[in-house]
């Protein structure tokens, strides 16, 4: 509803009735963050990973909190540790490429795109969601993209427009407690015509219907 302040109010409540309750550190962690209380958002991120080293979720919104502020060092220290804890998320790797792309790390940041894609994100529609187009992203960085990476997104910008449209891209640079997600694709395939079949599905029809004749006859 976009009520921080309240949202702040009751997760400290939850931390206070139990204070190792990590989801809550992360939550209000995220929320300090998108008030802008950028310290605050750190210490809580830290607290959630002191409580679960394994916490791949605290460090990929630590390294948003970072990227947000542009420290993209630490940015990228923090989601390389979330892709170490959880390779199989596509959103560690999607956030990681942005950073380099900030850094102008281009061959590892077109390598992070890449398997972001792969993974199952629409990597054109988060990136105009968050920019607009490539040449707000190079307004806003003030350096041009390399042709391949401007035409690979280019590329997935137009097959948006082709396709259905019924996906909705996911919300990556920030979101509360986020949980791993898979993009199932399920290929059928193409039943080719079989003489010998369709040569049985006549007989029984044509024996259906002799069947049917009999009946109404007595």
């Amino acid at each position: 509803m976009g009520k921080l302040d309240l949202a702040i109010k009751d997760y400290t409540k939850a931390i206070g009735i139990n204070p190792e309750h990590i989801r809550a550190y992360v939550n209000r962690g995220v929320t300090y963050g998108d008030t802008g209380k950028v310290n605050l958002a750190i210490n809580d991120l830290n607290r959630s990973v002191e409580l679960e080293r394994d916490n791949a979720i605290a460090y990929n919104n630590l390294g948003n909190i970072y990227s947000n502020n542009g420290d993209f060092n630490a940015a990228v220290e923090n989601y390389s540790k979330a892709i170490e804890l959880n390779p199989n998320d596509p959103a560690f790797y999607h956030n990681r490429a942005m950073a380099w792309l900030h850094q102008q790390e281009w061959k590892k940041a077109e390598a992070n795109l890449t398997i972001a894609a792969d993974k199952g994100i629409n990597i054109t529609a988060v990136f105009n969601s968050d920019y607009q187009s490539i040449a707000g992203f190079e307004k806003k960085i003030g350096v041009k993209l390399p042709k391949d990476i401007a035409a690979m997104l280019r590329q997935r910008k137009e097959q948006v427009h082709i396709s259905s449209m019924k996906e909705k891209p996911p919300r990556l640079p920030s979101g509360i407690d986020p949980h791993p997600f898979e993009n199932i694709s399920v290929t059928l395939p193409v039943q080719e015509k079989n003489p010998s079949i369709s040569s049985m599905l006549a007989d029984l029809a044509q024996h259906q219907s002799g069947i049917e004749q009999r009946l109404f006859a007595v």
